[in-house]
């Protein structure tokens, strides 16, 4: 038997998607792919000539997540995104940009179990610019502290 997941995409609070892992769900298999993959890129509004991966808005980044982990049949699967089902590990992304100040103003990473007890929780500390422009402008970023929790396994 596999652990079992679900990765749910919303943006400011509207699930866009939901995926079905069937097996290696558990943080240091699942949840540390999906920490590589959010650090890959960056979040934009409006594609440019910017090098590297790009994810245009919650969309685009839920497309290029499935794009990247749908390798076959099996394994990966979209579910109902009413679905009340929980698994092990459910992996819940909701992500809101700002188009006042023109950059990403909610991103939000929540981890729970198969009771729906929360397991890890981070949330962007401040509205910042560029995913991979670290700056005094950033308070927080919660991918890189789910990425540490990920390598450390559930606590």
């Amino acid at each position: 038997m596999g652990t079992r997941g679900t990765v749910t995409i919303k943006e400011d609070n509207v699930v866009l998607v939901r995926l079905y892992n069937q097996m290696d769900s558990y943080p240091s298999g699942l949840g540390s792919e999906l920490a590589d993959f959010i650090m890959s890129g960056t979040f934009v509004n409006g594609l440019g000539s910017r090098a590297g991966i790009q994810f245009n808005g919650a969309g685009c980044f839920a497309a290029a997540l499935i794009s990247k982990c749908k390798v076959g049949p099996g394994g990966i699967y979209i579910s109902p995104a009413k679905s009340k089902d929980l698994q092990e590990y459910n992996y819940t992304f909701n992500i809101k940009w700002d188009y006042k100040n023109n950059a990403l103003g909610k991103f939000d990473i929540e981890v729970t179990d198969y009771e729906g007890k929360v397991i890890f929780t981070a949330k962007l500390g401040k509205t910042c610019a560029w995913s991979k422009a670290p700056s005094s402008g950033f308070s927080h970023i919660p991918w890189v502290e789910f990425k540490e929790w990920c390598k450390r396994g559930r606590e």
